[in-house]
């Protein structure tokens, strides 16, 4: 039986990043994106067996948008270069934790239950649209994800009921 889970990310907060990303002119990629041959700097996918480098990636190509990252909680980033660093912690970047799911405020135990619930126990990441993000803000202003166990997909219905990205 397939399953779903809705995770809020903050609108305000989230608008912050993508007005960071839409203003770059690079961005990193994710790692579906290092292997797409669309955004490779010699247009094919890697070859067989052959580890992919971030160096073979042209950023220019990389949409501005999103990174959703599930991992010590589940978050956003910008994926503009340079990074948009946190005022507090200019080690890392600023990022946005989903409500409930904050490992730098939420007790230990119920954010890392969420998470496993929500994405299951693997770290992963995935792009989503800066536009497509902002018209889910814009709409109900939060940015709700729906993300499915068949897989993982993430769906802004806000915006459109069927639009989907699957993960890798």
């Amino acid at each position: 039986m397939d399953t779903s889970h809705v995770i809020t990310l903050p609108g305000k907060l989230v608008t912050a990043l993508l007005d960071h990303s839409e203003k770059c002119t690079e961005h990193a990629p994710t790692w579906d994106q290092i292997y797409n041959p669309a955004f490779r700097k010699d247009g094919k996918a890697p070859k067989e067996g052959v580890f992919p480098n971030v160096d073979d990636v042209d950023k220019n190509r990389i949409p501005w948008g999103l990174i959703i990252v599930a991992d010590q909680g589940v978050y956003a980033m910008s994926n503009g270069e340079p990074r948009l660093l946190d005022r507090d912690n200019e080690s890392r970047s600023k990022i946005v934790f989903a409500e409930g799911i904050n490992a730098d405020t939420d007790d230990f135990d119920d954010w890392w239950a969420a998470k496993r619930r929500v994405c299951g126990g693997d770290d992963q990441s995935f792009f989503l649209d800066g536009e497509t993000a902002k018209r889910a803000i814009a709409s109900t202003g939060n940015l709700k994800l729906e993300i499915w166990n068949n897989g993982l997909y993430i769906t802004s219905y806000s915006v459109v009921s069927s639009l989907s990205t699957e993960v890798q």
